[in-house]
């Protein structure tokens, strides 16, 4: 898709209602969904390396089968989806977008401002559990953790 059309649906992506709500009720979902149902083990928020070894522990715990979107796990992967999104969001100063595929159909991931591409908790989720490490999601971590640090000694400069 070229860059100016893929833009326009971007932009548009990010007005969708549904994605807004989506985007106001991770907070709530997390704290009160993620952290009660699927990891009460969970490290106090914030949380980092330590806290996403834990969760991806519990994540292959829930998902044995590795058919992270089947619908009897639907419920409890996206609740992985936001929680994961969320760490890069608190962590690194991210935010929520919804990236557009060909089909219009827009899949939830975090902009980070130091990097070119963005965090897909989707497919680190997938990932995870198709690799069945248990420290995919820290080691990511880590490697963001450093960008980070980087870039803000670098004085935030703008993404290019």
């Amino acid at each position: 898709m070229a860059g100016t059309a893929w833009t326009r649906k971007f932009e548009r992506a990010q007005q969708d209602e549904q994605f807004r709500a989506w985007v106001a009720m991770n907070e709530a979902v997390v704290e009160l969904e993620f952290e009660v149902e699927e990891v009460p083990e969970l490290p106090a928020a914030p949380w980092g390396a330590d806290a996403l070894d834990v969760a991806e522990r519990a994540a292959l715990r829930r998902f044995p089968d590795r058919q992270v979107f089947a619908p009897e796990h639907q419920q409890s992967a996206w609740r992985y989806v936001r929680f994961l999104g969320q760490v890069y969001v608190d962590a690194f100063e991210g935010r929520w977008v919804a990236l557009p595929d060909q089909a219009g159909v827009s899949q939830p991931a975090v902009d980070l401002p130091f990097r070119q591409t963005y965090r897909e908790p989707i497919a680190d989720l997938t990932a995870a559990m198709a690799r069945r490490t248990g420290t995919e999601w820290s080691t990511a971590f880590r490697y963001a953790e450093e960008d980070h640090q980087a870039w803000v000694a670098a004085g935030r400069p703008p993404a290019t």
